[in-house]
């Protein structure tokens, strides 16, 4: 997950915690994890994702690079490296237990960050939202090979290291999402340097499909993955069923 020109805020009102008390104040806990299915509790009380994503919005599609400013940055990738996707000011959000979180980006890992029962998907799309406090909300989608879908929309055409940034018109924000919103909460971090933590992470349950050609467009541009790898899993982490 990219970092945020914002400050982060400690969890002041723990959203997305689970009941455990203070442990999830300060476990420490990095992202990205393997989550254990077998082992992760079920927890209906957890406060749920209410999604506010307009059908059609228009992104800007950029290639991140980790160094801006390094003219010679152009000639070698860097593993932190991503696809990101702009999203227009006040144009999304999610709430969650009362709490607004502004969609600020989205973008892309190769393979997929974090694991299910040590399996990886091809791609793994990170949701970046913000409240106005500056805590941090990120969605995680894992992406199959399959058939094409709106990821496709963002991700056709990839812009090159150093390319000009493209525009993607009447982008359906909420089609990058699963139908089902069941997904695994737990607070955990950025997954790129500083690796701050403090960060509420949902990552949902089911998977969402792009085509093997947007899937291969990414490889192309990141031949060596953008992932970070897996952390130990030492903080709580619970599903929360979309009903």
């Amino acid at each position: 997950m990219r970092s945020m020109p914002l400050a982060l805020s400690a969890l002041s009102a723990g959203v997305l915690a689970l009941a455990a008390g203070p442990a999830l104040a300060g476990t420490g806990q990095q992202s990205p994890i393997d989550i254990p299915t077998a082992d992760v509790p079920v927890d209906a009380s957890l406060p749920a994702l209410e999604i506010d994503y307009p059908e059609a919005t228009t992104v800007t599609v950029e290639y991140i690079r980790k160094d801006a400013d390094d003219p010679e940055g152009c000639t070698t990738r860097d593993p932190e490296e991503t696809i990101e996707a702009h999203v227009p000011h006040g144009a999304a959000s999610v709430t969650v237990g009362g709490k607004e979180f502004e969609l600020q980006q989205l973008h892309f890992h190769t393979p997929s960050e974090h694991l299910v029962d040590g399996d990886a998907t091809p791609v793994e799309q990170h949701l970046v939202h913000q409240a106005a406090d500056g805590e941090l909300l990120v969605l995680g989608v894992r992406i199959e090979q399959g058939a094409p879908s709106e990821v496709d929309t963002v991700l056709a055409d990839p812009p090159a290291e150093c390319g000009p940034d493209s525009e993607r018109a009447g982008v359906d924000l909420r089609a990058l999402l699963p139908e089902d919103l069941s997904s695994y909460r737990y607070t955990g971090s950025l997954t790129t340097s500083p690796f701050t933590g403090g960060v509420n992470w949902a990552v949902f349950a089911e998977t969402v499909t792009a085509s093997p050609g947007a899937i291969g467009d990414l490889d192309a541009v990141f031949p060596e993955h953008n992932a970070r790898d897996v952390q130990p899993l030492t903080g709580p982490i619970a599903l929360r069923p979309q009903s």
